[in-house]
């Protein structure tokens, strides 16, 4: 065409379009002429036409589009004429079963918007064999958009079963737990469904979707929500998440504009998610979304017949999205059925105070439903006027669900103010666990009463505050607050006095005086040192007016500390007072010149420990003490005899003001002490006591003075123990003695230094006699010092009688044999062993029945552990003769500690083990409980302890357990040669009964029945053990036990031909270095007298050489046969 015309007029364009047109219709196989063409009136016919010729016309779909612009189909309403012809290509492929290029067509349409396309578009939503279930929902989408009204329901609810199944496949495919028993399990059983719904009633159309759901899927899904999982997911997916302590509200960034200083959740904003992988956290989220889509879908389609379990799902899907988008989180808790569902949400969040403000407001709204506020503005109002409204306007009526309602706003509220006060104790910077303190109320209240512990001021009035809110006594602040003053605060005593009148702690605590002293003297007082005597003034001057546990009331003892306080100032008051020291030792360190006058004048306001008060007589006792050793000026220590009577003598002006008693003190504390033994000889010290003596004598002998007035021990009484402790350091001098104070043993010379220091007191020396006894000390070296000094009524017996009574004492005591530094077992065999070995050397002081009897009791006392008795006779039997009942109650012991071992439910008396009788019955009645190879033992020891045992007509108690022994467990044979070996000789088996047993250990190990015969003292047995070993082609492992029972019983030269002679060769010869240990039967030359006298020359000469030793020149048969021939004629 040379298009020579370039603006053609329209009707030009028609004719030139007609022309065009038939050559299209000719490429579709359709002849028209030109006037049919302008005949037809609606030319869509023309493209029914074209499709009509050719099956496959309808794949042209561009060449029909472009046919119908040329035939001027719908005129120039190009929108309409392209859906017409759409339709009609939708249409054929329909009919060809084309539903790739049906739906493609249809696509187009449902873009271009084109309405008519609708009833293809649910006739392809139909299509059983069209498997693209996101095309069909989309198609019935646009069909439930512009279909008839009556077809509305069928295609609405064909659309939500088939988002069912698109959700159930989702699900399944995320959480990789596809269901094979569901009902629907494949998308061609989903097509069938649908197309049964679109052309159904309702009642099929739920009974359709009710087939897809099924509770064991519903299960196994939930599963895969699981908090716990969750919970772990969140905590290590969110490390960036700055919400995730919920400190700010979080929100949408659509919305972060509005709400001050709130988390913006950007991942809602961030679309990378969608083309790559999700975090295990958002497939979470995705999952439960789609559950709970799933499950209102099938909810809505089956008009609420089928309600799924929703509540896990909405509370996952609360604690995904809560922290960062609050308000999505309520959503999801205000749709729970059951409202206190939400607290396994919040209960989890952090313990913040949004946290907590957000738990009081979904129960607010719920009160105001449950309460049918019909307010149509609650959502308008501020969470805050709302919460409060519902706090201080109870809903009241009685009803049990707003009553529960109320109790949850209430708890929330008060965890909150908790929360509120605990973030002001944070702020103190004090280490205070905040999260504690709001659900612990013991740590709580110790955190409020710690705080009281401070000199700060408005910490201080922080503790008050919180005590008067939280219901705890402003005693317990005060006391706590004193305590502190005292222990910890580093104030001074005049420091802590002004804060106490500051506060007005005293008058408060007063008024609880008893629980006041006794936390004093429980927490402060120990806090005090005792040289602190202005401390000390203010800590009883506080105490004024209570009732406290000293006999000395609080004003005595600011009173006499006030008067110590100058006079002795490094004086330790609380050691002074205390009734467990010596208020003269006390006194001594602090006493010197310029104040033992004074404190004399005070002695009568002192207590002393007898409960008495001090006398100035016991003052000036102290004060002569220290001047005699003059440990006040250090001076040089006097050398001789007569420099130490000068010493004392310099005592004279204070040893005339002391009473009896004190000068009996005073002239002790110089004569026997540790420090007089080192540095007084003996002489000087009988010097001291003489002239002590001498003093008394003259004193007992005036008018009694004003002081002795009311003295209850008199100069005579004095004089009495000056003359004995004189005759005590003159028996120092004997020979005995002298012995003891130079032995060699340390041990001796305290035994010395102790008599010494004993000044001659019977107690003392009873004491030390005892001490003797239990160190294993001979009896006859104890009646050595009771000859020098004889104690009254005292013997070598006595003190061995003592000894163990205070040993049998202690065990009674103590219930136990080993309690204290030494072993009270090891202490008594000392004694025993001493015993006995003087009654063997022929000493007549003690003997040992006495010893026997003296413990006879405690052995059948039944209070008293059996082991300790048991080992307590044991002992005694090894050193001593016991008589038959002494012997019995060991075989009484020995028996139950054995039964008790191993039965707990069997319990023996006396009667069980009287005789022979008894004792069978005790074991058979054993035997039957027997279970276990340990129980055999046992019973094998308790035969070894009974001398005699009644033996059945039949068999031996040995040979019946050793038959248990065999057939208890598998393995029990293996006890049986042990046990065999601790048979008495006068029990061993008889040749029956080993033969008996042999044949059932036979069937069990050859080689332990073998040993089993040679064992035995029944020689005729052995041949039958060398058929048996003979016939073995194998050794044991370790056979060293059954070679010597070879040697033993003389049987090598019947093993030469098997494969134990060898091994029996190693053994002879690795064990003739024994010495003494060597027995006759293992001696060579014995054994080969042995196999020489059995014509194994060969094998005896051969021994001989190895033993001997040879040149291997000479290590021929020969040879070693002339060496043998040689041997033989000595």
């Amino acid at each position: 065409m040379l298009h020579l015309i370039h603006d053609a007029q329209t009707e030009i364009q028609q004719e030139l379009d007609l022309i065009a047109a038939l050559g299209l219709l000719d490429d579709f196989g359709v002849s028209r002429l030109p006037l049919q063409v302008r005949l037809e009136k609606d030319r869509i016919k023309l493209i029914q036409v074209a499709l009509d010729v050719k099956p496959s016309n309808y794949k042209n779909s561009q060449k029909l589009l472009k046919l119908g612009e040329l035939v001027r189909v719908s005129g120039e309403d190009t929108e309409m004429r392209n859906g017409r012809i759409l339709k009609l290509v939708t249409m054929e492929a329909l009919q060809k079963k084309d539903f790739c290029t049906a739906y493609s067509t249809c696509d187009s349409l449902i873009t271009a918007g084109y309405a008519d396309i609708w009833p293809e578009c649910k006739h392809l939503a139909e299509e059983q064999h069209f498997g693209d279930m996101q095309a069909k929902v989309k198609l019935l989408s646009f069909a439930l958009t512009y279909c008839s009204i009556d077809l509305i329901d069928s295609v609405m609810k064909a659309k939500l079963f088939l988002e069912v199944k698109i959700l159930y496949d989702k699900i399944s495919s995320e959480s990789d737990s596809r269901q094979e028993s569901r009902s629907i399990s494949t998308t061609g059983g989903a097509l069938q469904q649908t197309r049964n719904i679109l052309t159904s009633t309702g009642h099929k159309t739920k009974a359709a979707v009710l087939a897809v759901a099924d509770s064991d899927w519903w299960k196994k899904m939930l599963k895969n929500i699981d908090p716990l999982q969750l919970q772990q997911e969140v905590t290590s997916l969110e490390e960036d998440d700055g919400n995730c302590h919920m400190t700010k509200q979080g929100c949408h960034p659509f919305y972060e504009s509005i709400i001050e200083n709130c988390y913006s959740n950007k991942s809602e904003a961030d679309f990378s998610s969608v083309l790559g992988s999700r975090p295990p956290v958002q497939q979470t989220a995705q999952l439960s979304e789609n559950l709970l889509q799933t499950a209102k879908m099938e909810e809505t389609v089956t008009e609420g017949k089928l309600a799924k379990p929703c509540t896990e799902v909405l509370v996952q899907l609360a604690d995904i999205t809560v922290k960062k988008d609050l308000t999505l989180g309520l959503a999801y808790l205000l749709t729970l059925p059951k409202v206190t569902d939400a607290d396994r949400c919040l209960l989890k969040l952090p313990h913040t105070a949004l946290s907590l403000e957000l738990a009081m407001y979904y129960y607010a709204l719920q009160l105001c439903r449950c309460a049918k506020n019909n307010d149509g503005d609650i959502y308008q109002k501020t969470p805050l006027d709302v919460t409060m409204s519902m706090l201080q306007n109870h809903p009241g009526g009685g009803d049990q669900s707003i009553s529960e309602l109320y109790k949850k706003l209430q708890y929330y509220n008060g965890q909150l103010e908790d929360f509120k006060q605990a973030e002001t104790l944070k702020s103190l910077g004090r280490g205070i666990d905040i999260g504690r303190v709001s659900h612990d109320p013991e740590y709580k209240n110790e955190t409020i009463l710690g705080l009281a512990m401070t000199l700060d001021e408005h910490v201080y009035n922080i503790s008050i505050s919180l005590a008067e809110k939280y219901k705890i006594p402003l005693w317990e602040i005060h006391i706590n607050h004193l305590e502190f003053l005292f222990t910890d605060s580093g104030l001074t005593t005049q420091e802590i006095e002004t804060r106490v009148k500051k506060l007005d702690l005293e008058k408060s605590l007063k008024s609880n005086s008893d629980k006041f002293s006794e936390r004093m003297h429980t927490y402060v007082f120990p806090s005090i040192e005792g040289t602190d005597h202005s401390r000390l003034v203010y800590y009883y001057s506080l105490l004024h007016g209570c009732q406290t546990q000293d006999k000395v009331s609080p004003d005595q003892h600011v009173k006499l500390l006030k008067k110590l306080k100058p006079a002795a100032p490094g004086l330790d008051y609380k050691k002074f007072m205390d009734s467990k020291h010596d208020v003269l030792d006390v006194i001594k360190p602090v006493l010197h010149a310029g104040n033992v006058h004074v404190i004399a004048k005070l002695a009568g306001k002192i207590p002393s420990k007898d409960g008495e008060n001090l006398s100035q007589s016991s003052v000036f006792a102290a004060w002569a003490t220290r001047l005699f050793w003059d440990e006040e000026h250090n001076k040089k220590s006097p050398e001789t005899t007569s420099d130490w009577i000068h010493r004392y003598e310099e005592c004279g002006d204070f040893i005339c003001k002391l009473l009896p008693q004190d000068m009996v003190k005073f002239i002790d504390r110089i004569t026997f002490v540790d420090q007089a033994l080192k540095q007084l000889d003996n002489e000087c010290r009988c010097e001291i006591v003489r002239r002590a003596l001498k003093f008394s004598r003259q004193q007992g002998g005036k008018r009694k003075k004003t002081d002795d007035i009311g003295s209850s021990f008199s100069w005579n009484e004095a004089a009495s123990h000056f003359q004995q402790s004189l005759s005590h350091l003159e028996l120092l001098k004997s020979e005995m003695l002298i012995g003891l104070q130079h032995a060699e043993d340390l041990q001796l010379r305290q035994y010395y230094q102790q008599y010494d220091l004993s000044c001659g007191d019977e107690t003392k020396l009873q004491s030390l006699l005892v001490t003797m006894v239990t160190d294993g000390q001979p009896p006859d070296l104890i009646d050595d010092l009771l000859e020098v000094k004889p104690i009254t009524d005292w013997t070598v017996l006595t003190a061995i009688s003592e000894a163990i009574s205070q040993l049998i004492q202690s065990w009674r005591e103590t219930k136990t044999l080993t309690e204290g530094s030494e072993d009270k077992m090891e202490v008594l065999r000392k004694i025993v062993i001493q015993v006995s070995e003087h009654h063997e050397n022929g000493g007549e002081q003690v003997h040992p029945e006495i010893i026997i009897n003296l413990l006879h009791p405690f052995c059948v006392d039944v209070t008293v552990d059996i082991q300790s008795r048991l080992d307590i006779l044991e002992l005694l039997k090894k050193f001593f003769q016991l008589g038959a009942e002494d012997l019995e109650l060991l075989l009484l012991y020995r028996t139950k500690v054995i039964v008790d071992s191993c039965w707990a439910d069997v319990k023996v008396s006396d009667a069980d083990i009287k005789s022979p009788v008894e004792r069978r019955l005790l074991f058979q009645r054993l035997l039957d409980c027997v279970v276990d190879v340990k129980q055999c033992v046992a019973l094998g020891h308790l035969l070894v302890q009974w001398t005699s045992l009644l033996e059945t007509d039949k068999q031996s108690p040995w040979e019946e357990l050793l038959i248990k022994v065999i057939k208890i467990t598998p393995d029990g044979y293996k006890e049986v040669l042990s046990l065999v070996k601790k048979i008495p000789t006068d029990q061993t088996l008889l040749l029956q009964e080993t033969e008996r047993l042999f044949k059932l250990l036979l069937s069990v190990d050859v080689i332990e029945a073998a040993i089993l015969l040679l064992m035995s003292e029944h020689s005729v047995l052995y041949e039958k053990a060398v058929q048996v070993l003979s016939a073995e082609q194998q050794v044991p492992s370790n056979p060293d036990n059954l070679l010597s029972l070879i040697c033993q019983r003389k049987l090598i030269p019947e093993f030469v031909s098997t494969v134990y002679y060898p091994l029996l060769v190693q053994y002879l010869l690795a064990n003739q270095n024994d010495g003494m240990k060597s027995h006759d039967y293992m001696h060579i030359e014995q054994v080969a007298n042995q196999l020489e006298a059995a014509g194994h020359m060969t094998e005896a000469s051969n021994l001989l050489v190895q033993w001997r030793g040879s040149n291997p020149a000479m290590r021929t048969f020969n040879a070693a046969f002339g060496i043998m021939k040689h041997f033989f004629k000595k």
